[in-house]
């Protein structure tokens, strides 16, 4: 299967759980930009086939946000989008 993020609960309000599934083990680079493209949110991923990350949003604006995954080769192996209410 192909790898797949999914972000729960969907809208957010103060933390969104991120679980991370079918990849192969390796390094990733999980990145968050807001509407206008800023970059607000970056952290570097040891994977071993599944992973879940945490992120507290209380320091965010409501809005949408588009969540990235990259490979150790800079390929974006998934977009997802997050809505912060």
């Amino acid at each position: 299967s192909a790898p797949t993020v999914v972000i729960s609960p969907n809208p957010a309000s103060d933390e969104a759980v991120f679980d991370l599934k079918n990849f192969v083990p390796g390094r990733y680079h999980m990145v968050i930009f807001d509407e206008t493209g800023r970059l607000v949110f970056e952290k570097t991923l040891q994977i071993n086939d599944r992973h879940t990350e945490r992120m507290s949003l209380s320091r965010h604006p409501a809005g949408r946000y588009f969540v990235v995954l990259f490979d150790e080769n800079d390929r974006a192996l998934s977009r997802t989008g997050l809505v912060k209410k």
